[in-house]
């Protein structure tokens, strides 16, 4: 175990081993429940499957004989050998393509509890005819050799040929040949006369027909910085002794400045299962090695005839983290199943799954995207199986995959068109069946491996199963397409409209003159007035002209004739002198094309409103002109409104919406959707007005009962769904001169390549445009929008002329903000990553602790470069720019893009040819420096909880805990006084009243020995007369949904209504509605008073049929009605009795 380099550290180096070796020696005590421990306790081929079982003392051993498809009690046994008390299994190996007359399999380990000793053995299966009557323990033979001039060993590991004839035992001190034909014979010698470096210590073995391939650690000395490295040895086999030699290595050597490059794997001669590799050969001399605890997977080819070179392939990496290749299997077809684990550095379980891979199709490097991964949202882990992986083996066809508790799964190879899913069955072990593939995917080979979605453009319905079809090109057909749908399914509305710059000038006459007196180049000129003008004015020059030359040069008689008409048609044209100038005529001329133009003009500028629906203003040179403008104040909401905003506040509170949900492409149907809204603080069921799902598009129509509410809808299903469209529609309201217009508002959300994500948090903000309609000229407007948050009340008013205006009228608009978090999956993220360093410097707190963006991709490739991946792991600080394909430094943008090398904080850098020149300079800088060691101490300071923000954070936290708390007992009081039917508050509720009401006189009382009230009274108080009226209201509707939803359970009811006048002399009406449960029992509620103008039999009427709308109860339902002997209750042909016999024919009347 120790290579002099000299002597005196060699004396030094050697004493300590034989130390440490003496320490364990004898007192090898490893815990038996562990399946992790020591090495590989599962084995599997064709034929059967072992797991060995340490708990027990003698070890077990668990079979299971095949076929797989099926638990079958008389296919499994356990086995066990008398003779070997206080013994631990290390490991089980079994031949791949062991001989079916002969099943056997190998074990190997170490006496425990102060005995010396290690030994391998076989385990020979005799009931070779599948006897069902032997018992296992008489089935199966055994045979062991101890070794006696060897001590406990770290790693011992087996090796066995896929014959199974032999097996290889490798350690750093022994290496043997145990043939299960002569098993009275073990073939031992000494490690250092094989291993190349003697300080070799082996973790993992595989061997195929034509070689092998083994994986450990060797020693590079005590001063080095990393004591041991990875090293990974190619084999051969002496053709006459089958002794194994050494005839190719490969050292895996970390990039300089990585976290990899920082590991001294100092222990990595005692056994720690955070050392734990894998290999894998297959049948083409592919081979896989996994090395977790530098989260790394190595592909290699060795040539199958000529098996004397390890040719490297690629590697996958799978960030910072440990457990990436923790157990890797070759499958058939090329495909390989990989055990990825998600340990932190020091080793903590975060995570397990299995991802299998296409390699031999697809290929293998750290951009590869696997086939499927297990578990997922269709293949869910079952409960009865730990979510701490260990161990995968393959028969090749089958996998088994065996937890932390030695729970085992068998995964059976499905056909083409079918996926494997796993019944929570509660046998040992679990068999996986399979089933159609979904619509939306497809799979064209047998395995194991999931089914794969749908390429974009194509669909599959569900009646294809091994391949997917093509999309007309003028369909909506994404990811995983269940069939086409149009694309007027995703058509976007929007009521928003950006309103443009306002002019200098508001009133119509300055607007008027600056269109009628102003010439400009190019389009401006033919439309402009005074260019008309001129024109006419020049013709008009010329008339004079030629008058002028027959007065005084022309004596003929027909010049006299001509000059004296047309002085006859000019007079008669002028407006100026009144019919007395020719010449007035003229200029009369100018004067009706400039009347013609301002004409033309203001018919057009009326038209120009409102904006939502006017178009260009062609009629004048600025096309952006409007009869409007626009102007944006910011006023507190302390500020009480005015009494023309507060109707209009009134009537935007008061309207009711409608929310419109269609996921597209999806057949999913509505069975699986559920609905849930949040009152107050208890989230509750709450049921759809419409739903169904037509043309492969699930429409939900859900009546919000409040504008500021949260829903969440659930859908119970697996199946895909390739687009979100959500829409909010109000009815439009007018109340006097007051007119709320209707809110239409549809947008659609999805992403090419992608299907919708399992949680996709959606915020809708409505946004209310406000104007004024003038009560004689409607075009001349004065509107506003007004647009409230918590703190300011912001509003745009575009007032033009000073005409007084009498209708108000508002139009809603509503915008969508989406947000999701992808996944590994094919997910949809409906937003650019707002990490990416294209949206400006990474303030934000938790973009520090997130760290530097650095997707991983296919990155762009221009003129044969490109950003290269392994950057990432020699400067921490790098990040990557998805949009601009530009790389940034994340700690120096962090400090502000102004201070630091422009070329990583504001333009990035994308200069790949000299791209680890430039990188290595920038972090020589001390800018950079400064700012990295920031950043770190930053991280830091929040991982050991001395941030100043996380204990802020905590202290709002149990704020916020105890406020919670003491609301509880706020409704706690105030759920007993409305129990007992008391009254709430007292005459004066002021600290100095004797009598402060019966609210706060118990809340005092209670406080007198509940700790929490006592000091909450005195720092938040919550306790005044709009708090208790909250409570009460709170209450009033939770108690009211209740009876509601008992008369909907009951369907059919009576109603019992009576007019009173209270007090101040309001008309109220109280309704008391009738009905019976489901075992007969009769009940009477009380359902409130209404206010009413008229006591008619019209106006009770429809106010009970707005009532009963308000309570969702159907007016055909009811069976019966009863009133007082009111002739506007009782009336035959006018009364509420004969309106409602007309509605509800089953409602019997009866007087009381």
């Amino acid at each position: 175990m120790c290579k002099p380099t000299n002597k005196i550290y060699y004396l030094v180096i050697c004493l300590l081993n034989f130390l440490s070796i003496s320490n364990v020696t004898g007192n090898f005590d490893p815990n038996r429940a562990d399946y992790n421990a020591y090495g590989v306790k599962i084995a599997m081929n064709e034929d059967f499957l072992v797991l060995a079982e340490n708990k027990n003392d003698p070890p077990r051993f668990f079979i299971q004989f095949a076929p797989y498809n099926g638990i079958q009690m008389s296919l499994q046994c356990s086995t066990h050998y008398p003779q070997m008390t206080d013994s631990f299994i290390y490991t089980v190996v079994v031949g791949k393509k062991q001989n079916k007359n002969r099943k056997h399999f190998y074990f190997a380990g170490e006496l425990t509890n102060n005995k010396s000793g290690i030994f391998v053995g076989i385990a020979i299966y005799n009931n070779i005819n599948n006897n069902s009557s032997l018992l296992c323990n008489t089935s199966f033979t055994y045979y062991l050799q101890y070794f006696s001039n060897y001590q406990h060993q770290e790693y011992y590991i087996l090796g066995v040929e896929p014959n199974g004839y032999f097996t290889y035992g490798f350690s750093n001190e022994f290496i043997f040949i145990f043939d299960s034909r002569n098993t009275s014979v073990l073939e031992i010698w000494n490690g250092n006369l094989t291993w190349p470096d003697t300080t070799f210590i082996p973790h993992a073995v595989d061997i195929s027909e034509h070689f092998g391939v083994i994986s450990g650690f060797i020693y590079n000395g005590i001063h080095s910085a990393v004591n041991y490295s990875p090293m990974i040895y190619l084999i051969n086999f002496n053709s006459s002794n089958k002794h194994p030699i050494v005839v190719n290595q490969y050292k895996p050597i970390a990039n300089p400045g990585t976290w990899q490059d920082l590991l001294p794997n100092a222990d990595a001669n005692l056994y720690s299962a955070k050392y734990d590799m894998s290999i894998s050969i297959n049948e083409y001399g592919d081979v896989l090695v996994g090395m977790q605890f530098i989260n790394r997977v190595f592909f290699f080819y060795v040539h199958k005839a000529k098996p004397t070179e390890l040719n490297f392939v690629s590697r996958h990496t799978n960030g910072r983290t440990l457990g990436n290749g923790k157990n890797i299997v070759w499958l058939e077809n090329g495909i390989a199943a990989l055990i990825v684990n998600v340990y932190t550095l020091d080793y903590e379980w975060l995570s397990s799954q299995i991802h299998i891979y296409g390699i031999q199709a697809n290929g293998y490097n750290s951009n590869s995207t696997p086939l499927s991964v297990f578990p997922n949202n269709h293949q869910k882990l079952p409960q009865s199986l730990d979510p701490v992986f260990i161990n995968i083996v393959s028969s090749p066809s089958s996998l088994a995959l065996l937890d932390n508790k030695g729970h085992i799964v068998i995964f059976l190879p499905t056909l083409p068109g079918y996926y494997l899913s796993i019944k929570d069955t509660g046998t040992i072990p679990l068999i996986t069946t399979s089933h159609a593939c979904m619509p939306g995917t497809y799979k064209n080979q047998p395995g194991i491996h999931d089914c794969t979605l749908c390429p974009s453009g194509t669909k599959n319905p569900g009646i294809f199963s091994t391949f997917c079809v093509p999309c007309s090109s003028n369909s909506f057909c994404p990811l995983a397409s269940v069939n086409e749908v149009p694309q007027s399914a995703l058509q976007t509305i929007t009521q928003a409209l950006p309103y443009p710059k306002s002019p200098e000038s508001a009133t119509f006459d300055e607007i008027l003159i600056r269109n009628m007196f102003s010439i400009e180049s190019g389009r401006c000129t033919l439309i402009s007035p005074l260019f008309w003008t001129l024109i006419v004015g020049s013709l008009a020059i010329i008339v004079m002209i030629i008058m002028g030359f027959l007065k005084y040069f022309s004596k003929s008689p027909l010049g006299r004739r001509i000059r004296k008409l047309v002085k006859y048609i000019f007079r008669r044209t002028d407006l100026i002198g009144e019919g007395e100038l020719w010449v007035g005529g003229l200029a009369s001329l100018c004067v009706i094309v400039l009347i013609c133009f301002a004409c033309i003009f203001s018919t057009s500028f009326i038209k120009q409103y409102p904006i939502e629906t006017s178009s260009k203003s062609y009629f004048d040179c600025d096309l952006s002109i409007k009869n409007a403008k626009f102007e944006t104040s910011v006023q507190s909401l302390a500020i009480p409104f005015t009494n023309a905003d507060q109707k209009m506040f009134d009537l935007l509170n008061n309207q009711e919406f409608l929310l419109n949900i269609d996921f597209v492409n999806t057949v999913i149907n509505c069975d699986s959707v559920s609905i849930e809204a949040l009152f107050g603080i208890t989230w509750s069921t709450i049921r759809w007005l419409n739903c169904d799902n037509i043309n492969y598009t699930l429409s939900l129509s859900i009546p919000l009962p409040y504008q500021h509410i949260s829903v969440q809808v659930y859908i119970e299903d697996i199946k895909t769904i390739g687009a979100l469209r959500i829409g909010l529609n109000g009815h439009e309201v007018k109340n006097g001169s007051y007119l709320l217009k209707q809110l239409n508002f549809y947008q659609s959300f999805f992403k090419n390549e992608f299907i919708l994500a399992r949680h996709l948090p959606i915020t809708l903000s409505k946004v209310s445009n406000a104007y004024n309609i003038d009560e004689v000229h409607e075009a001349t407007v004065q509107p506003c929008s007004i647009e409230e948050t918590d703190i300011l009340r912001t509003k745009r008013f575009k007032p033009n002329s000073s005409t007084n205006s009498t209708t108000l009228a508002t139009n809603n608009t509503a915008a969508a903000s989406i947000s999701s978090s992808a996944t590994a999956e094919s997910t949809m993220s409906l937003s650019s990553n707002q990490r990416d360093p294209c949206h400006g410097p990474a303030k934000v707190k938790e973009y520090i602790l997130l760290g530097p963006f650095q997707p991983q991709t296919q990155f762009r490739n221009v003129n044969g470069r490109r950003f290269r991946p392994e950057w990432y792991n020699i400067y921490p600080w790098l990040e990557y720019s998805l949009e601009l394909d530009q790389a940034f430094c994340f700690s120096c943008r962090l400090r502000g893009e102004h201070k630091f090398d422009a070329g990583f904080t504001i333009n990035g850098f994308n200069i790949w040819k000299n791209g680890t020149l430039r990188l290595n300079e920038h972090q020589a800088t001390y800018s950079h420096k400064e700012s990295f060691e920031r950043w770190k101490t930053t991280v830091q300071n929040h991982n050991n909880n001395t941030d100043v923000l996380i204990l802020l954070d905590q202290q709002n936290s149990k704020q916020a805990t105890e406020n919670r708390a003491y609301l509880k007992e706020l409704i706690r009081t105030a759920h007993f006084l409305a129990r007992q039917g008391v009254s709430f508050r007292g005459h004066r509720e002021n600290v100095d009243s004797k009598n402060r009401g019966n609210f706060l006189e118990i809340l005092e009382l209670r406080s007198s020995d509940n700790e929490l009230i006592r000091r909450k009274k005195e720092e938040i108080n919550f306790t005044d007369y709009k708090i208790q009226n909250e409570l009460i209201l709170l209450m009033n509707k939770q108690v009211l949904n209740r009876i509601v939803q008992e008369i909907q359970k009951a369907k059919y009811f009576s109603v019992m209504i009576d007019e009173t006048t209270d007090i101040s002399k309001q008309e109220q009406v109280s309704l008391v509605i009738r009905y019976t449960d489901e075992n007969f029992n009769i009940h009477e509620r009380f359902m409130g008073f209404e206010r009413t103008k008229e006591m008619t039999g019209e106006a009770l009427f429809n106010l009970l049929l707005e009532w009963l709308k308000k309570l969702n109860l159907e007016v055909k339902n009811i069976v019966g009605q009863s009133y007082d002997g009111a002739s506007a209750m009782r009336g035959e042909y006018k009364g509420v009795a004969a309106r409602l016999k007309e509605v509800a024919p089953c409602g019997q009347k009866e007087n009381k």
